[in-house]
């Protein structure tokens, strides 16, 4: 069974982790600073903060603890905004293990800095460790598009290792949730923050 850690409890992060939750074959742990949307994820399958009356899969579970969401985890979400990136990847860093992949969903650049988000990721975890393979997926989707059954969403997927990028993208694309892979990361990430 897969593993996906979702750092990040808002709409998006809640959103994707909720489709991945409803397919077979994976496992999803959503963690979110907050304990009472924690606590509303795991117990009435909401999280009425972001995404009002929309019920979650009963599959996926919630944490408080980084520690827990990515023990054993095969990739990871980071669904934080783009301003509040560097500070949380600062608090998580200390739990990452060797072979991770990190999927950035922010969309945008970092103010102060100008730089995009794989470049802040990457700055964040200098001289940790393990580092992970950092990509990007970002399109023109929305929470609520990637929750309703009726609709689909078509994202770009990229990364700078062509083997890891088809790995991954086998492991998002579905009917629903179109992931096109094998892209530049600059562009994904610039695209995502125009």
């Amino acid at each position: 069974m897969t593993k996906f850690a979702f750092i990040g409890a808002g709409s998006y992060g809640t959103a994707v982790a909720h489709h991945f939750a409803s397919r077979e074959g994976y496992e999803v742990l959503l963690c979110g600073r907050d304990p009472d949307v924690v606590e509303e994820v795991n117990s009435r399958h909401l999280n009425s903060r972001y995404l009002c009356d929309i019920p979650l899969s009963p599959s996926l579970r919630a944490t408080t603890e980084p520690e827990e969401a990515l023990d054993g985890a095969d990739c990871f979400f980071m669904a934080v905004p783009a301003q509040s990136m560097r500070s949380v990847m600062g608090g998580i860093r200390e739990s990452m293990h060797g072979n991770l992949t990190l999927i950035s969903l922010a969309k945008g650049i970092e103010i102060d800095t100008r730089m995009r988000m794989s470049e802040v990721i990457s700055e964040s975890v200098t001289g940790t460790g393990p580092r992970p393979e950092i990509m990007s997926l970002s399109g023109p989707s929305f929470a609520r598009d990637v929750v309703d059954p009726d609709k689909s969403v078509a994202l770009s997927l990229g990364g700078k290792s062509r083997h890891r990028l088809r790995w991954v993208r086998a492991l998002l694309h579905s009917r629903r949730f179109r992931v096109f892979g094998g892209k530049v990361l600059a562009g994904v990430e610039g695209g995502g923050g125009l």
